[in-house]
């Protein structure tokens, strides 16, 4: 059996998802917009990859070779849910005879429901949409018809940084984390968001860290980690704007880091400070938890999931300084990195549990009942169009 991959072949979590789920149980052939960083890895293990360079003329010809490459009895898998490049992929995942859509990360909770819509067509016609959790879950079927919501399923992601915890733990102490970054041993490190876009809220959070007692702040250090996707450039313009017009001491990393890095950094850090606009529970924050940080987070994000997770919460930005205080309070907590997080974690998100669930899904054939019609999902994708957004 053969899965046919709609991926960024560059990203190390689908390498992960290749190597944990895949890898010598199926033949895979991948279709990416890039292939630098693992190529090797590729080629060692016999994944032919498909890389494209999107023009208009590029196109036509790109879409005849992937036709010809799939055979009807493979599983097309998109784990790269994006209008831009799936309407030019409309023919090679039909043929196929079974598809699935996977949503990674929150994207979809920000998704304007126009954009959600663009992508009617292929839900109409998958066998299963995959979503992390259920608030992917119920935001989905808000905008899908009822009779399709059997089609969704909860199934997440396995996280291999849970494992590279545990090996620098083996060889590593907190404060030898801490140097590997150049951060103070000595001070309080504080985690703010992981990745440089507006909606992480760090100018917001930080405008009410800096009303904190000047004795209190100048035992912290600010981590800001910039290492992940696209900069709003006017937006990290405003912050640094502020960070050095204030009196609170601060680095910001850059670098784009692999997993044991990853893992240096999440114990690097006491408290992770998080502000997201929407998530469904952040990759990154159930690392810093599992490393034994705090975590403080608004209540605006449903972590219920986490039931047997420790962390603190704030209704408003303004209720920052306060929380900071009362976590502060507890400074033997902060330091001691207890491990009360770990055990719901890889109980049920590590690739050692989510990996034969994953290998189900391939193997349930798909349901007894007539398969979608190409032309009734364009009725209904134009259909969906006409709703108010």
């Amino acid at each position: 059996m053969r899965v046919v991959i709609l991926t960024n072949a560059d990203s190390v979590y689908c390498k992960d998802y290749i190597e944990h789920v895949l890898l010598g149980k199926y033949d895979v052939m991948i279709i990416s917009h890039k292939n630098k960083k693992y190529k090797r890895f590729y080629q060692e293990n016999g994944i032919e990859v498909f890389y494209w360079a999107p023009s208009e003329t590029f196109w036509g010809r790109f879409t005849d070779r992937i036709v010809d490459k799939i055979q009807k009895d493979d599983i097309f898998h998109v784990h790269y849910v994006e209008t831009e490049f799936l309407k030019y992929l409309w023919r090679p995942w039909i043929k196929c005879q079974k598809r699935i859509l996977s949503y990674w990360g929150s994207d979809l909770l920000r998704f304007p429901p126009r954009k959600v819509r663009s992508v009617l067509p292929f839900i109409y016609t998958a066998d299963t949409i995959t979503v992390m959790n259920r608030c992917m879950y119920q935001r989905m079927k808000t905008v899908i018809g009822k009779w399709k919501w059997s089609s969704i399923k909860c199934l997440d992601f396995g996280n291999p940084v849970f494992d590279e915890i545990e090996a620098v733990l083996t060889r590593m102490s907190v404060e030898e984390c801490k140097r590997y970054f150049g951060l103070p041993p000595e001070k309080i490190i504080v985690s703010v968001g992981y990745s440089p876009i507006r909606e992480q809220q760090h100018l917001e959070m930080m405008r009410e860290v800096v009303k904190l007692p000047e004795e209190l702040l100048s035992e912290m250090f600010f981590v800001f980690h910039f290492g992940y996707n696209k900069s709003d450039l006017e937006y990290i313009k405003e912050l640094y704007k502020f960070l050095k017009e204030s009196n609170v001491q601060y680095t910001v990393i850059k670098k784009f880091m692999e997993k044991d890095e990853v893992a240096i950094l999440r114990l690097s850090t006491d408290i992770f400070l998080y502000g997201q606009t929407t998530d469904a529970i952040s990759a990154s924050a159930m690392e810093y938890l599992y490393a034994g940080t705090v975590l403080i987070k608004p209540k605006w994000l449903d972590y219920s999931e986490l039931s047997e997770a420790v962390y603190y919460e704030y209704g408003r930005f303004e209720d920052i300084p306060s929380t900071l205080e009362t976590v502060l309070e507890d400074r033997e907590r902060v330091f001691s990195r207890p491990a009360q997080n770990r055990k719901q974690f890889r109980a049920e998100r590590t690739w050692e549990v989510l990996a034969s669930k994953w290998e189900k899904l391939y193997k349930e054939k798909a349901n007894g009942k007539q398969r979608e019609k190409v032309s009734m999902a364009k009725w209904k994708y134009r259909q969906g169009k006409r709703r108010p957004n």
